[in-house]
């Protein structure tokens, strides 16, 4: 354990129109150096634990109330009526008795109509009957009754992929992946039907590895592995814990200061990266993603897809379509690559 003695070099880096208004990581450690709480900084050894990515459950939809849509579940508002021809059809399926399973799944649509999981099911039974035409008609109607059941479009897009359709099938797969940010089946099919069109989508995560902890003393701790995480992990510090550094931020940028902290923390990251030697640098895909996207000025893109998004995917369910679409231009411009193709 050390006290600070580290100096940052601030690098030229082009971040974005905001980083005048931040601080550099050597900034950032003058504050803590001379802040009232006690800094301290920590090695940590060994194997660094992820944080969970949470999957969303099934059923979600957005329904009118008053002066908007509120995000529910079907399950909330399902009648007794839908609930027992749901739960009918679902054995009669596992069963493989399709036809009949079709028949309870239309009662429960007859009760709730434009009730997306439905005709999802009602899509599944067709395909379990290899009658793809069906399925890919109840699957699109379950797109058009219910714009955020990634569902619907998760099996329409893989219905259209078996027919070849592969530019169809990507716009379909990428708004399942999104609507269900961190659900491993979408995903490994999001990585196929991307695959089929030429563009991969790297294995990486946004992990950075560092972890702030207070002792009974009230010292803050920032314990970290690589020098990265070290400036990502202090800037934190300095927002959570340095007593007038998140109000002094707030009254200078006048702006989102929740996107305001990750934009200084990330530039904190990439200055930190900078410096470091070129064979380092090739361990960090996420940084390099990062810069990419602060050069074609997707910041906001990437801190909403890689950090926000896969520790609450529930708010993807709720963000208007604009930014959703500049987030599925993110994914072709800066996270997936195009072999033969520099991006």
């Amino acid at each position: 354990m050390r006290i600070f003695g580290i100096i940052f070099l601030s690098l030229g880096v082009i971040f974005s129109a905001a980083s005048q208004s931040l601080h550099t990581p050597e900034e950032i450690l003058k504050i803590l150096e001379k802040s009232p709480v006690k800094f301290v900084i920590d090695t940590i050894e060994g194997r660094f634990k992820k944080e969970d990515a949470p999957v969303l459950a099934d059923g979600y939809v957005l329904q009118s109330a008053g002066m908007g849509d509120v995000l529910a579940q079907y399950q909330q508002s399902d009648s007794k009526k839908t609930k027992e021809y749901f739960k009918k059809g679902e054995k009669l399926y596992e069963k493989k008795k399709y036809k009949k399973a079709r028949k309870c799944f239309q009662k429960a649509l007859d009760e709730t109509p434009d009730h997306s999981q439905m005709m999802v099911w009602i899509g599944k039974t067709y395909e379990a009957e290899d009658k793809k035409d069906n399925a890919l008609k109840w699957y699109e109607k379950a797109t058009q009754a219910n714009a955020i059941d990634y569902q619907g479009f998760w099996n329409y897009g893989r219905i259209l992929l078996e027919k070849d359709a592969r530019p169809e099938a990507m716009q379909a797969i990428t708004k399942a992946h999104l609507l269900n940010r961190n659900h491993p089946g979408v995903l490994k099919t999001f990585k196929k039907i991307y695959q089929k069109n030429n563009i991969l989508y790297p294995f990486w995560t946004f992990d950075p590895m560092y972890k702030i902890t207070k002792d009974e003393k009230n010292e803050i701790h920032v314990g970290y592995q690589k020098t990265p995480w070290l400036a990502y992990g202090l800037c934190k510090a300095a927002w959570e814990h340095e007593p007038s550094y998140k109000k002094n931020m707030d009254a200078n940028l006048m702006r989102d200061p929740r996107m305001m902290e990750e934009k200084e923390c990330l530039l904190s990251a990439v200055i930190a990266y900078e410096s470091m030697e070129d064979e380092e640098k090739n361990r960090f895909p996420e940084i390099v993603a990062l810069i990419t996207a602060s050069e074609k000025e997707m910041i906001d893109e990437f801190v909403i897809y890689e950090i926000w998004s896969r520790k609450n995917p529930l708010m993807l369910l709720q963000t208007d379509r604009d930014i959703l679409n500049k987030i599925e231009n993110y994914l072709l411009e800066v996270r997936c690559k195009r072999p033969g193709l520099s991006n």
